[in-house]
């Protein structure tokens, strides 16, 4: 009889540890990690993915400074328990007293950016690509004073130069904030921090299709996160002072350290190692100090707007979820500094990118049914391009197979097609990295992938934009 007693307390005891297990885990609807309102207003506009993530709250966390977190939570009105089964996804998080699960937002950054200048376009702006501002241009007031009036810019592809008359000129260049600045002013302090963040690429299997982890308190105090990303697993970041450059590169040490990190969130029996690496990357985040208010004891919390003696308008810092907020200040700053006379007030509010006004969650399924796409290459390019994935598929050209109809895929592991490169050439893509990088976003995803891909992609380009057999050696080189 003892057995069983001692087997049924056993059994009582692993229900109630199952329990309190339950218990831990949270859905809570704050702002710990992104702001929802500005979010979900972006939602409306462009096609942004939901995606949960893990935030373990313990007593180390507390210890390393994160009050501001349980002051969070108990702010909190409402607690939905979700089941422990959602991170049963070889993740190990028993040292994590109080994890809670937030909802954030995730988007394809290059597409969004790529979006937001085809709208300009299409609303009448002038754009181009590849052009450096290499001089800015003053000319004196009525009352004497120097004040900017345009740019000297270079065609960094032709070689050409040419000037460009503005009654403003607005400074948002991200990093290279400073270096405009000091165009306008040698002597004008730098404001600028840049901080180089590394992230790192591994297989889908590292993390579940809608649920990551972050930990914001690592072993040595900075953040780390694991997300699925783009039908693969992102992990980072490490966070250093940088010089700007155009091309930061990240270092053996870097990606150990995520490495290593990474290793202290899976089960034992999981072992990421070096070559599971598909992608590695750095980014420069361009911290700001506030010359408005002279002094540098800190860095501004969000974006700074800043007009010289001369009206050059700086916007810098902020994030994505504020970036219509920041251009509308800046060109607000524009106007009355230099005095413009605008048709109407700001139309941002109720303005859609473009490819948004026509998508719905089942659009896939027209491109499917009407261009015979496979599923999965459909809902990629809805997903990426939104209503314009129709003109996409019309670029397609036939698989010689009795399905998929149309849509030869660039590489077979990745929903990427040959009709995407011949799309991208018609919105300003001038170079193989333009496609790779700034379109299809496969080299961040998978460098052997990408490479296997680069044929065909500068062959179709050759075809779109008439190279020789020299230019396009040259352009596999510059990849290289």
């Amino acid at each position: 009889m003892q057995p069983k007693e001692d087997e049924k307390k056993d059994k009582m005891k692993q229900k109630k540890k199952h329990n309190e297990m339950k218990e831990m885990y949270y859905i809570c609807h704050s702002h710990m990690l992104l702001n929802q309102h500005e979010a979900r207003n972006e939602a409306s506009r462009v096609r942004i993915r939901e995606l949960r993530q893990s935030l373990p709250y313990s007593d180390r966390n507390e210890k390393r400074g994160n009050n501001g977190l349980r002051m969070q939570i108990n702010r909190l009105n409402q607690l939905v328990q979700i089941d422990r089964i959602a991170f049963q996804y070889n993740s190990k998080i028993e040292y994590s007293l109080h994890p809670v699960v937030v909802v954030e937002r995730q988007h394809n950054d290059a597409r969004m950016n790529l979006a937001i200048i085809i709208t300009a376009a299409r609303l009448g702006a002038n754009v181009a690509n590849h052009v450096a501002v290499t001089e800015l241009l003053k000319k004196p007031d009525e009352n004497g004073k120097e004040k900017v009036c345009g740019a000297r810019v270079k065609d960094q592809i032709s070689g050409k130069e040419w000037v460009i008359h503005a009654k403003s000129v607005i400074n948002a260049t991200g990093p290279f904030t400073d270096s405009i600045r000091k165009m306008d002013d040698q002597k004008c302090p730098v404001i600028c921090q840049p901080s180089a963040g590394v992230h790192i690429v591994l297989p889908a299997y590292y993390s579940p299709d809608n649920m990551g982890l972050l930990d914001p308190a690592t072993s040595d105090g900075r953040v780390i996160f694991f997300l699925p990303w783009q039908k693969m697993t992102i992990a980072g970041t490490t966070d250093r002072p940088c010089e700007v450059t155009h091309h930061p590169s990240p270092t053996e040490d870097e990606i150990q350290f995520i490495l290593n990190e990474v290793k202290n969130y899976l089960t034992p029996e999981i072992t990421v190692r070096r070559g599971d690496v598909m992608s590695v990357w750095s980014g420069i985040r361009p911290l700001v100090l506030n010359p408005n208010k002279g002094s540098t004891e800190a860095l501004a919390r969000n974006h700074v707007l800043h007009v010289s003696d001369s009206n050059l308008v700086t916007i810098a810092g902020g994030k994505w979820t504020t970036y219509r907020v920041m251009a509308k200040e800046a060109v607000d700053a524009a106007v009355e500094t230099c005095k413009l006379n605008p048709n109407s007030e700001c139309q941002t509010d109720g303005l859609l990118l473009e490819g948004a006004s026509g998508w719905t969650p089942n659009m896939y399924i027209r491109l499917v049914q009407d261009y015979g796409l496979e599923s999965e290459v459909a809902q990629h390019l809805a997903n990426t391009y939104g209503d314009r994935a129709f003109t996409v598929a019309k670029h397609a050209s036939l698989t010689g197979k009795r399905w998929p109809i149309i849509g030869r895929r660039l590489h077979e592991e990745y929903p990427y097609i040959e009709a995407e490169v011949r799309y991208a050439v018609h919105e300003y893509a001038c170079t193989a990295v333009d496609v790779i990088a700034r379109r299809l976003r496969l080299s961040f995803l998978n460098v052997q992938a990408t490479e296997e891909a680069l044929p065909s992609i500068i062959s179709i380009m050759a075809e779109e934009l008439n190279w020789s057999k020299s230019k396009q050696k040259v352009r596999r080189n510059v990849v290289q």
